[in-house]
């Protein structure tokens, strides 16, 4: 089952990717711990972890059997290209 998102859903998930890549931690759901030093409010009131997990899981931008070997941000470069990184 795919998920509905909405463009600002779209908007929200994409701004948390591009947050961590700034601010990393050791993994995706530590936005969302209690504890102080990995926690990012702004992550937690922005989206659910669960969305963000079930958006994680339904996103592709290219099929995995078309990867361009010799590019390592390859899985991302439809999106890059699109907003102009």
């Amino acid at each position: 089952m795919d998920p509905k998102i909405a463009s600002e859903g779209m908007k929200v998930f994409l701004t948390i990717l591009l947050l961590s890549g700034y601010n990393a931690v050791p993994r995706k759901r530590s936005y969302w711990k209690a504890g102080g030093d990995v926690r990012n409010e702004l992550v937690v009131n922005a989206m659910r972890r669960d969305r963000f997990l079930e958006i994680c899981h339904f996103v592709h931008c290219v099929e995995n059997n078309k990867l361009d070997k010799n590019d390592k941000l390859c899985k991302f470069r439809p999106i890059m290209n699109y907003l102009n990184i």
